[in-house]
């Protein structure tokens, strides 16, 4: 072996352009190194792309171009119009058998390698090395696969061992100590939320591409693009490299399968939305080609380029900024906001695809893991190159009447859905919950802590008729609430400590079986936010009490808003009956024969018979509501021998029964 002077590594190059997977070749009974050796010495030989690749020890079956788009990224295979051929840095390592020489090679194109090594100044576990990747160096993987194969090409490295003593974590050895300090270490704090610090001015090209963007050419549908919401532009610079090569519609397929582990048809999903954003074009039936657009975004890989290409390619991607602006906005409040004041009904998903790119472009930022907001750079972005988007301008151009921002209930609907999947921060379920069922008419009481429920809601009812629940609110970064996420058993013990009538858990949502099943045995009811957004719109609409909502506490299991419907339907029932009873007697009031008064058969009569009359109309429900009408402390009707008459139109009963709702407020 030769040792190659550290001066002489390969060079830093620009940190976005840096592959997310590390090269994924077939370990074998050698390691990986010599498999790695093999499939260069195979390529060197000029075999056909078509062949197998034979690696002792291992059943994988590989193709040499299968390998060579494995290694591509990482810089040690090049594209040339005949095929590929080992790289410079390649060639070199073969000649001297320098390791440490293939780990800076690697290092210098491989996101988080150089990191992994620098992390490991004290022992870590592969799990904890996952969230290093995530929290500092802007990863977004929900798996340690990436994480074990750095782990497995640092090992045979001779940087790193594995020390099953030591609790399963990872370490750095002698000569890991010494190559990472004889090397450039790729830069933490790589986050979305500090792409602002990095602003790039956005080229001409794009500016005026997305200027002139018309409005109908633009799409609603986004649709699906390759390395998540972290990785999405080194996935877009990595597709475009290959199409570039040559577009080989099969060679794109298989390049995906091995670094995003995409279906063929995701693989081909996700060239779709290059097509649609003006990246790509198809060639032929099996190959693909650069736009004049795509050609200059990949020459300067511009985060806010490609914010620019995407505003003009999709809607409501700009016109964000000024609806977010510099105040704290989470995805559900804004997507509230844009159906209610602009009459546009943006999916979750959908919205955060286009608030990622924002966040990549260095307009937006991060203040929680749920929420928004503006940079230092957005209004001189949005002016200086002629984005005249205003919150006012924006709803001049047809998107609807002007509407309040978000009220109370929205924005409190917004946080329960963040705060369910804040999982750091539990408490802000805790006291979105608590907040939800105070509004929902119960007295409530936020109590959290270890060893203790999170909230106490009690009925607010005579001490006869009331009731109490203890409930547990579970936030999860992910998916819904599963069973080996709740202790029943605790939650029976909090319901007794507390002497409760029942137990609620509170979560994002509740789709699993097990979880449903072991409710329904241990009679907890389990809310989704979606089922406590329902409650509080209905809330809203139809006040119900806390003694109709009883019923669904009774009922385990995910709960059935169904339940609801009798009392609903006895409040719409009372509405249109005051609704009819008021509108009889005012359509009396020209009447000279009798004066305008009607008495209880009449009015019953002239409802029955009316063109909007109520299913099974009762003579003594129509007494019921002229006494209360009728009664002093209402007095919205008069009343005499001969029977009842209007002493006023609608709005002068909407006001007498408006002053009585605001005597309750006291």
């Amino acid at each position: 072996m030769v040792q190659i002077d550290p001066m002489e590594y390969p060079k830093f190059s620009d940190y976005s352009s840096h592959a997310q997977s590390s090269p994924n070749i077939p370990v074998g009974s050698a390691g990986m190194i010599e498999s790695l050796r093999t499939i260069l010495d195979v390529l060197k030989r000029g075999q056909s792309l078509d062949d197998a690749i034979s690696i002792e020890g291992s059943t994988a079956k590989l193709s040499l171009g299968e390998a060579c788009l494995a290694l591509s990224p990482c810089g040690l295979v090049v594209k040339t119009p005949e095929g590929y051929i080992p790289s410079a840095e390649a060639e070199r390592w073969i000649d001297t058998g320098d390791n440490s020489y293939l780990a800076a090679c690697l290092a210098s194109r491989c996101k988080f390698l150089s990191g992994i090594i620098d992390a490991l100044g004290t022992p870590k576990t592969s799990g904890e090395l996952r969230l290093t990747a995530n929290a500092e160096y802007g990863m977004s993987w929900s798996k340690k696969g990436e994480v074990q194969r750095r782990l497995k090409w640092a090992r045979e490295l001779g940087l790193v061992e594995y020390r099953e003593y030591e609790g399963c974590r990872y370490a750095r050895t002698a000569l890991g100590d010494q190559w990472v300090s004889q090397i450039e270490v790729e830069p933490k704090g790589v986050l979305e939320e500090s792409a602002s610090l990095n602003w790039v001015d956005p080229s001409n090209w794009a500016v005026e591409l997305a200027l002139n963007a018309k409005q109908s050419d633009r799409s609603d549908s986004i649709g699906f693009f390759a390395g998540g919401a972290s990785g999405f532009i080194d996935a877009t610079v990595e597709l475009l490299s290959i199409v570039k090569n040559g577009g080989d519609e099969a060679a794109i397929v298989q390049f995906s399968n091995l670094s995003y582990k995409l279906s063929e048809s995701s693989t081909r999903a996700a060239i779709s939305a290059l097509s649609k954003l003006g990246f790509v074009r198809r060639s032929s039936l099996t190959t693909y080609e650069l736009t004049a657009i795509g050609d200059a975004w990949l020459s300067e890989k511009s985060a806010v380029n490609f914010a620019c290409c995407f505003h003009a390619a999709f809607s409501w991607v700009f016109e964000l900024l000024p609806l977010v602006g510099y105040s704290s906005f989470d995805v559900r409040s804004l997507q509230l906001l844009l159906f209610e004041r602009f009459n546009v009904n943006i999916s979750h998903d959908a919205l955060r695809k286009r608030l990622n790119v924002l966040l990549k472009a260095g307009l937006l930022k991060k203040r929680s893991q749920m929420s928004y907001q503006a940079t230092e750079h957005c209004d001189s972005f949005l002016s200086g190159y002629g984005f005249n988007f205003t919150v006012d301008s924006i709803g001049k151009q047809g998107a609807g009447p002007e509407q309040p921002v978000a009220t109370d209930v929205d924005k409190l609907i917004g946080e329960l859905w963040d705060a369910s999947r804040d999982s750091g921060h539990p408490d802000r379920l805790e006291r979105a919950v608590e907040r939800c069922f105070s509004r929902l008419g119960f007295r409530t009481t936020l109590l959290g802590g270890s060893g203790d429920t999170d909230v106490l809601a009690v009925a607010n009812a005579a001490s006869r008729f009331s009731y109490s629940v203890v409930i547990d609110a579970k936030s999860t970064s992910n998916g819904g609430v599963s069973a080996s996420q709740v202790d029943f058993d605790t939650l029976e013990l909090h319901r007794r400590n507390h002497n409760a009538s029942f137990v609620a858990v509170v979560g994002s949502s509740f789709s699993e079986k097990r979880i449903c099943d072991r409710a329904k045995e241990h009679d907890v009811a389990l809310f989704g936010i979606s089922e406590l957004e329902k409650l509080l719109k209905l809330q809203e609409e139809i006040p119900l009490v806390s003694q109709d909502y009883k019923i669904l506490f009774e009922y385990s299991g995910s709960i059935d808003l169904g339940l609801l419907e009798p009392a609903i339907a006895r409040f719409r029932r009372t509405t249109k009956l005051l609704d009819l009873v008021l509108r009889a007697l005012l359509s009396q009031n020209e009447d000279k024969e009798f004066g305008g008064v009607m008495s209880k058969r009449d009015i019953y009569w002239f409802m029955k018979n009316g063109a909007s009359s109520i299913e099974d109309l009762s003579i003594s429900e129509v007494g019921e509501m002229l006494e209360f009408l009728s009664s002093p402390f209402v007095g919205c009707i008069g009343k005499d021998k001969d029977g009842y008459y209007a002493v006023g139109s609608f709005d002068d009963a909407a006001k007498r029964l408006v002053l009585l709702a605001k005597a309750c407020n006291g």
